[in-house]
């Protein structure tokens, strides 16, 4: 793995058989972890200071690497995969922007 790549296994296959690793970019793992908590492409945007549609790059990027179509099934298989730390997701909720009143 180079250049900040890091492996996220697709399948929960415990024998080691078949299984299918994507190699995600440190910004996509960034990504990828914000919207595993519930980040919106907005709050996402705004948190790591990129346009919304670099963010929606990143996402189109993650859903085909990890062989998602929807965001539910991205947010799924990031929480399955990924286990925030306690910490981490306090200084998510600290750090993401207010959702703006309509």
């Amino acid at each position: 793995m180079n250049n900040g790549e890091h492996k996220l296994k697709q399948d929960g296959n415990p024998s080691g058989e078949n299984k299918k690793t994507a190699f995600l970019t440190l910004r996509e793992t960034e990504v990828a972890m914000l919207a595993g908590y519930g980040a919106t492409d907005q709050e996402i945007s705004s948190s790591l200071h990129i346009s919304i549609a670099t963010t929606k790059n990143h996402m189109k990027k993650l859903h085909k690497k990890l062989g998602v179509h929807t965001r539910g099934a991205l947010v799924a298989l990031i929480n399955q995969k990924i286990n925030l730390h306690d910490s981490f997701k306090k200084s998510l909720r600290k750090n993401l922007p207010r959702k703006v009143e309509k």
